[in-house]
């Protein structure tokens, strides 16, 4: 069979296994979809449910916030407050009040009771009429809200309204406390009891299929709301409310009568209510037989179509390949100059756009690598030209024979020393790195040689991590810089000229500091420095910051290199960025 499959063409092959692919894939893709998609409806119908029930809850929130604007102008009004404050009852007072509490109760159909309650247990309600009940409960139990500011409003649980006589409307009580505005003290409380007209017609509005419906609790579990409220206190008909007080918002499933039943909760930040969504799910979804018969339908022609799409793409699939593959080969062989044309605005396109792009770069890499290497040669060649300062020789000799002369046995030794140092370093066999220690003990005989011609003049201090002395540098890197510092910035002081020289270990790579207390420089002479085409910091045939900076370069990429900072009178900063760079038992670099 294997062997079969061998012979066939790339075109068959492709043909068949992408039909055998397809069909399998439209099969699975095509039950899991209705799966989803029966799933998805039934998700789409609760997200919809939760919608309208969070806006639901929205609305009662709002609702009770009107409420609470309601009772915080009721109690801010002067005359309230003055009722509250008097010591003595004042008849008139309290009939203006009654008829201000009456009017507010007309212009709301939502409304039972409007009254307020002092703290000594007087009582005036909207309408002075009325009866009242002589077992009437005091409202100051009713204040979980009695706080310094009295500003939040408390909700009761569902209840028959208790304050007048003869009358058994089942209400909701709201209540905000009234505080004395100097002191802080409870002086009594404002009370609207709330019916259900509004809230009955909001949620009487929402249809939830045939038989679902809301109703709201309080957060212990007491139903506030429910569109049979007489069924439910009747114990006729009952909801799972332990299951809703122990569940948080979203959804929650039960079983009633061999039904499965959803509840959809929303919680209510301000009053602490769950508007509740009761949903039955076979209600959700009552064309999932005629879903099934579509998606069968579909797959059947889904499948007939991918087989012959399947042949098509398989006769066109092979010419961008066959082309790219032909282009590959010539590039392999040292083309360099391949171009594979493919006009398709596909993959393929893509493919060959992508493989130009390839050639292209790999062609310019080799173009820029034959002139790195060009000017790789051409700056060593000038930095070996550049190495030996012939006025600083002639200085160093012409010391050295004026010591002599004054009989300076010990230092004509030192700078003679401190000489043959410096250029047994800069000889070195003809090699460009050296170690740390040995650009170190260079830049040490070059300081010693400055310090004997420019004494008290010139001082310096050299610190480095023990950690960094056996690595390997491009070498003579840091006597050109300081090199600079001496005769462009400390030879102009009228003071002591100080040098600081740091080779610190930051893990990733090292770091070089040469500071120094000279004159500095400005921003457009800083700018310079590292500017091809002007003399890089270079002091009368030094080799200079530009050169050290491109040598460093050119050896270890362009991520290293040097760093400038000096201001004007302030001294100058030079840091350089190496890598770290050992050196194997072969001879050899690694970094």
């Amino acid at each position: 069979m294997i062997g079969k499959w061998r012979q066939l063409s790339i075109q068959n092959l492709i043909a068949i296994s992408f039909s055998i692919a397809i069909v399998m894939m439209i099969t699975i893709i095509g039950i899991v979809s209705f799966l989803i998609t029966t799933r998805t409806v039934d998700e789409n119908t609760n997200e919809y449910v939760k919608q309208l029930v969070n806006q639901i809850n929205y609305d009662i929130e709002h609702y009770l916030n009107n409420i609470e604007i309601s009772l915080n102008t009721i109690k801010s009004n002067e005359e309230i407050y003055s009722y509250f404050e008097m010591e003595e009852t004042d008849s008139e007072l309290e009939g203006n009040i009654s008829d201000m509490l009456n009017d507010y109760l007309v212009s709301r159909n939502d409304a039972v009771n409007v009254f307020l309650v002092r703290k000594d247990g007087s009582v005036i309600v909207n309408e002075g009429g009325y009866e009242l009940k002589q077992d009437f409960p005091m409202p100051m139990e009713m204040h979980d809200v009695k706080s310094a500011d009295g500003e939040f409003m408390d909700i009761s649980n569902a209840h028959i309204q208790n304050l007048i006589v003869d009358r058994y409307k089942w209400v909701v009580s709201c209540s905000t406390g009234i505080f004395d505005v100097e002191s802080g003290d409870y002086l009594g409380t404002a009370v609207i009891d709330l019916n259900f007209n509004l809230i009955d017609d909001v949620l009487n509005n929402v249809s939830l299929g045939e038989k679902g419906y809301m109703f709201i609790t309080d957060e212990a579990g007491n139903i506030v709301y429910h569109p049979k409220h007489e069924l439910i206190y009747s114990g006729i008909r009952h909801e799972d409310i332990q299951l809703i007080v122990d569940s948080k918002d979203g959804y929650v499933s039960t079983m009633e009568e061999d039904r499965v039943k959803d509840y959809i909760i929303s919680t209510s930040d301000y009053s602490g209510w769950k508007v509740v969504g009761a949903v039955y799910v076979d209600e959700l979804n009552p064309y999932e037989r005629v879903t099934k018969q579509i998606y069968i339908l579909l797959i059947g022609l889904s499948l007939v179509l991918a087989i012959l799409i399947s042949v098509i793409i398989s006769r066109r699939f092979l010419h961008p390949i066959k082309d790219l593959n032909d282009g590959m080969n010539r590039f392999k062989y040292g083309d360099l100059d391949t171009v594979v044309d493919i006009k398709e605005e596909n993959e393929f396109g893509e493919l060959a756009d992508t493989f130009n792009d390839m050639t292209g770069r790999i062609k310019n890499l080799v173009e820029r690598n034959k002139q790195s290497e060009k000017a790789k040669r051409k700056f060593e060649l000038k930095s070996l030209q550049s190495q030996i300062n012939p006025h600083f020789l002639y200085n160093t000799l012409d010391s050295i024979v004026w010591m002599a002369e004054a009989e300076m046995n010990r230092e004509v030794v030192e700078m003679t020393d401190s000489l043959a140092k410096l250029f047994r370093i800069i000889i070195n066999r003809g090699d460009e790195f050296v170690t740390v220690a040995q650009e170190i003990e260079h830049i040490e005989s070059y300081l010693k040689i400055q310090k004997l011609r420019y004494g008290e003049k010139l001082n310096y201090e050299i610190k480095a991590d023990p950690s960094l002395l056996s690595l390997r540098i491009v070498k003579i890197i840091i006597q050109p810089i300081v090199e600079n510092a001496i005769y462009h910035g400390i030879k102009k002081l009228a003071t002591p000229g100080m040098i600081w020289i740091r080779l610190t270990d930051k893990d990733e790579y090292m770091e070089i500091i040469i500071q120094d207390n000279g004159v500095g420089m400005d921003e457009e002479t800083v700018r310079k420095l590292l500017e091809p085409g002007e003399k890089g910091g270079s002091g009368k045939g030094g080799i200079g910051v530009l050169n050290v900076d491109q040598r460093i370069k050119l050896h270890y990429g362009d991520e290293y290199g040097i760093d400038i900072e000096s201001e004007e009178f302030e001294g100058t900063k030079i840091t350089m960025k190496l890598p770290k760079v050992f050196t194997r038992e072969d001879g050899n670099e690694k970094e």
